[in-house]
């Protein structure tokens, strides 16, 4: 319930999500993850008719009103801006390994070769497209490829033969 004038919290909602297309998404999380405790009856229209106004009762009462939501959309916008750090945190750890990995493969770090559009390699820059820094490869392929050909190799040796009996015979 807010007050005669002021805005509720589903339109502030509204119209934080068509300024900030980022904080839109954000809002949507949250609201995914915190549903409405009780959905509303009526469409928002219908509930304008049931907010305070000066006339109907104390003013007072319609502040506090007011005051209280604008701290629950406070704390939601300062959820939603922890969120927000958060998922850039992660974002950014994401692109340092995928740099990381690109450099070990020599392969283009925007797109690995799958864009033609790419600005850095124009759809070319499949892993061997540039020679692989050295570092890179040490830490995160070259452990995968020893350990890819002590498997092939592993595979490539015939099995013992499961009779002993059989090799005293010859």
């Amino acid at each position: 319930m807010t007050a005669p004038g002021l805005p509720s919290l589903e339109e502030l909602m509204g119209s934080l999500r068509e300024q900030d297309p980022r904080l839109a998404m954000v809002l949507d999380v949250l609201q995914a993850q915190n549903p409405p405790r009780n959905p509303p009856q009526h469409p928002p229209q219908d509930r304008r008719a049931d907010r305070p106004s000066a006339q109907d009762g104390d003013p007072d009462e319609a502040i506090a009103t007011v005051i209280a939501e604008a701290a629950r959309v406070e704390a939601s916008l300062r959820e939603a801006n922890d969120l927000l750090v958060s998922f850039r945190a992660e974002l950014d750890d994401l692109r340092r390994r995928n740099d990381a990995l690109a450099a070990a493969a020599g392969s283009c770090y925007l797109c690995w070769g799958e864009d033609p559009g790419c600005p850095v390699c124009a759809g070319r820059g499949r892993p061997g497209w540039h020679p692989p820094e050295r570092w890179a490869y040490r830490r995160y392929l070259a452990p995968a490829h020893g350990r890819f050909v002590r498997a092939a190799a592993a595979r490539a040796r015939p099995a013992p033969d499961p009779d002993p009996a059989k090799e005293a015979r010859t």
